[in-house]
């Protein structure tokens, strides 16, 4: 864990800066504490890019739209309905009548989309122009670096060519016409058996510090004569960033084999030497979790590892789905430190799931990350909304109990390790705390808390996390 603030004080602006127009904190005695009600400000629109084919259907263009957001993991829903549907500012959609999002989620920095099959059953030119809006579309959101786009749970492959599945996408700076002159090549290379060099990008995971989730990152990969499994599972193995699953030295000890009849996808490994299977390895579930779907019809994957001369280590067999339940993000926290006077800055794994209750769900478990023993409490937190650039954060009193007769020391780093932390995590500028839905004139006897409070500066939080 690192720590700051040997300078609390180097930016006194800070200290204060949400302060209005009264810039001097309240008198360092026991202020009376004042409560008002909190008026909820009108929800504001948010400014989103929405693309669409050109009249020549060779490039997108934008269309700016306004929308609502009450956080922005629902927010990805309703851009989603926007793209499907048209809006009433005359957006119009591309999407043929019964395409449907079955789900969003968004892990680190991969936009996971799940789409009903009628995302595949597209004609070329059409899939082509529907796959552009997506990725130009999604990736403008500068949290969301890749798409990794599912049909019915099942990996997005080229239409008519389920053994080509289509991995993650980035930021795509090619047009429509570009999108399909490949995928008519690869139909071409299909047809005349032709070998096909292929780059692109796949997630594979790394596992936390506990050992006990699997955090994804992207990789490239280079793929030949159409053996995606090779590729990924020789990527997974190599890693050497993060906790790694795999101990160095480990091998793919020939290409994986889907059998038929059993409908079991079959990896076999060969360990490096003296190794030994770990009491809780989490490895068969990164091999699904990557592989998932690779092969059309894939129920199970098997993993085998084997020593050098090909005696069997290690056997197990997992069902081919995406698990998601040990799937998480790695995310920047602020907590105060254990003496209670200093910003630390550490990290934090959360499960993005959407739904209108994510961000309230995020600071209860930030909250009880700072204090474990309040896990169980009710009422700790009641509300997280996002309304434009402010995050408005509803505490119950259970919250500020916990903060009395602070330093002022003290009490900066318990308000603005949250203002920062809350900020971080929402996209926005300023954070509005509560006490059951009424403002709070001060958090404890220092710092006015009834205004939404500035982050602070993106400089100054960098020089946390470096120190």
């Amino acid at each position: 864990m690192k720590k700051i603030f040997t300078m609390l004080f180097l930016l006194p602006a800070l200290v204060f800066s949400a302060c209005t127009a009264q810039e001097e904190p309240l008198p360092s005695h026991d202020p009376a504490i004042i409560f008002t009600p909190y008026e909820m400000p009108a929800q504001k629109n948010e400014t989103v890019s929405l693309y669409y084919p050109s009249a020549d259907n060779s490039h997108v263009l934008a269309s700016t739209q306004q929308l609502k957001r009450k956080n922005q993991e629902s927010f990805y829903f309703d851009v989603m309905d926007a793209l499907l549907h048209g809006t009433d500012a005359g957006y119009k959609s591309i999407f043929p009548e019964g395409v449907q999002c079955r789900n969003l989620m968004l892990v680190q920095n991969i936009l996971y989309i799940d789409m009903s099959w009628h995302f595949s059953e597209m004609a070329p030119e059409l899939f082509c122009a529907c796959l552009s809006v997506l990725i130009s579309t999604y990736t403008d959101f500068p949290e969301i670096e890749f798409i990794n786009i599912t049909v019915e749970g099942k990996q997005l492959t080229v239409p008519g060519l389920p053994q080509r599945p289509l991995m993650l996408f980035s930021a795509y700076s090619g047009t429509i016409s570009d999108l399909l002159n490949r995928y008519k090549a690869l139909l071409r290379a299909e047809e005349n058996s032709e070998p096909v060099i292929d780059t692109f990008y796949a997630v594979v995971y790394t596992q936390d510090e506990s050992r006990r989730y699997l955090l994804p990152q992207t990789v490239s990969i280079t793929i030949q004569d159409n053996d995606y499994a090779s590729a990924i599972v020789s990527a997974l193995i190599s890693l050497e960033t993060g906790t790694d699953i795999f101990t160095s030295g480990f091998t793919l000890a020939s290409a994986p084999e889907f059998q038929e009849e059993k409908k079991t996808l079959q990896v076999t490994l060969t360990a490096p030497p003296s190794w030994t299977p770990p009491s809780e390895w989490l490895a068969p579930q990164a091999i699904v979790s990557a592989l998932d779907c690779i092969y059309p019809g894939t129920e199970y994957i098997s993993l085998t590892v084997q020593d050098a001369a090909g005696n069997s280590l290690y056997s197990h067999e997992e069902e081919a789905v995406y698990y998601f339940n040990f799937i998480r993000s790695q995310i920047d926290i602020f907590t105060p430190s254990s003496a209670g006077n200093e910003l630390t800055h550490t990290s934090m794994l959360v499960s993005r799931m959407p739904g209108s209750g994510d961000l309230s769900q995020f600071i209860h478990e930030y909250i009880c990350t700072i204090h474990p023993a309040l896990r169980e409490t009710d009422g700790l937190v009641n509300n997280v909304l996002l309304n434009g650039d402010t995050v408005i954060i509803d505490l119950g009193e259970e919250y500020f109990n916990l903060y009395t007769n602070l330093t002022p020391e003290q009490e900066y780093a318990a308000v603005y390790s949250m203002v920062i932390t809350a900020c971080s995590y929402s996209g926005a500028t300023k954070a509005q705390l509560l006490q059951n839905g009424q403002t709070r004139s001060c958090f404890s006897k220092n710092i006015r808390i009834d205004h939404p409070l500035l982050n602070l500066p993106d400089a100054y939080i960098a020089s946390l996390k470096q120190a």
